[in-house]
């Protein structure tokens, strides 16, 4: 299949319940420890910039489903939203704060994932997750329980949210293995 496709239709669920229920699609647990998220994070990612190297890393399987490159640089975009919202609740001090609104879809249009190249994604992902590790690996435990809240009400502790990031990090490596 050709990479030069419109978006996929957007996907509009809420994802935020996977940190305390899990996912049965992808088979991400919610009850490991903290300390264990990193790292979970970390190999999952590192397994979807392996398969940019693939030849076929910018082909979608199908009109609905985003190719490996396109997986890619979301989850991309999802360390760099995740760690500027571990930024702004650190900035906080304890105090909940507010997190402005990211629209994953209309990122993908304006990042203009599918015409992306699987190398350049690769390299910009590897260097997100350095900066990932750094910032999620260096959480104090007194700020384990800070809080953000989105705009819809819904509210993250830093624990949540890098749980949130591990679920995003460990689904999408799954969806592109299935293909």
């Amino acid at each position: 299949m050709t990479s030069h496709l419109p978006p996929p239709p957007p996907d509009t669920k809420d994802w935020s319940w996977v940190v305390d229920r899990g996912c049965s699609d992808c088979g991400f647990q919610p009850e490991k420890p903290f300390g264990d998220l990193v790292p979970e994070f970390a190999a999952a990612t590192r397994a979807i910039i392996e398969r940019l190297g693939d030849f076929d890393a910018r082909d979608r399987p199908d009109r609905e489903t985003w190719s490996p490159t396109e997986y890619a640089a979301h989850v991309r975009d999802v360390h760099l939203v995740m760690n500027s919202r571990l930024e702004l609740i650190h900035e906080g001090q304890g105090e909940p704060v507010h997190f402005q609104d990211w629209d994953q879809n209309e990122a993908a249009i304006e990042g203009d994932y599918v015409d992306m190249s699987p190398q350049l994604v690769a390299t910009s992902l590897r260097d997100t997750l350095r900066w990932s590790v750094g910032k999620w690996s260096g959480v104090p435990d007194r700020e384990l329980r800070w809080e953000g809240r989105r705009s819809d009400g819904v509210t993250f502790t830093v624990e949540t949210l890098c749980r949130y990031l591990t679920h995003d990090t460990v689904h999408h490596a799954w969806d592109i293995r299935r293909r």
